[in-house]
Order: C-alpha cells, then structure tokens, then sequence
C-alpha cells in the first residue's frame, strides 16, 4: 500500500473513531465510561491476555468489516482500565457484555 493510501485509510479510520466516540459514550453514560480508555481483554484458560481492544476501536473494526459481535463467551474477557491486563484491581466498573453488544450491533447497522 502507497503512503498516500495508508494516510487515506488512517483519516477514514480516525473519521469514523471521531464519529463513533460521541455515540459511545451516549450509550454508555450511565457507567461514565471513556471509550478509549476502557479495553475488552481476553484470557486465554492459561491467563494470558491474548486479545485487547479499547471500546472506541472494537466499534470501528467491526463497523469496517460489518460484522456484529458475539460476547457469549463473555467469561473469559472483561471491561478493564488498562490494556492487557486482567487483574481484577484494574476491573472497570460498568455494563454486562449484553449491554455493549447491543450498543456494537447497533452501530454495525447503522453503518450498513
């Protein structure tokens, strides 16, 4: 990939962050959740840390690839306020993987 489309595909992505962020913390106010600040980590059974996304850019990956999330095997990841970590000391505090996937396929929709 040219340069010149490398920094065409970084202003689209940071265009749809900068759209996508506001809606997110909308959704999520109720838990007063900053969005770039707060990681989906996944665990693997040994506890390695194996997947990390800040909410922000789990939405826009799946708005990119339209494809609607599944947390079903939601207990083996967490919401946490440091990246790669699964220490319960930096646990956030906040919604049911429900709630966030709810909020995830709406936006994949929306941008359908």
């Amino acid at each position: 990939m040219s340069n010149t489309a490398q920094s065409a595909a970084r202003e689209g992505w940071n265009n749809l962050r900068d759209t996508v962020r506001p809606v997110l913390i909308n959704e999520l106010a109720a838990w007063n959740i900053d969005p770039d600040a707060v990681y989906i980590n996944g665990v693997a059974p040994d506890g390695v840390v194996i997947y990390c996304q800040s909410l922000t850019d789990e939405a826009v990956t799946h708005i990119l690839n339209q494809y609607e999330p599944d947390y079903s095997s939601a207990a083996h990841m967490g919401l946490f306020s440091v990246a790669y970590s699964f220490d319960d000391a930096h646990r956030v505090t906040g919604p049911y993987f429900v709630k966030i996937g709810n909020v995830m396929r709406s936006l994949v929709r929306a941008y359908s």
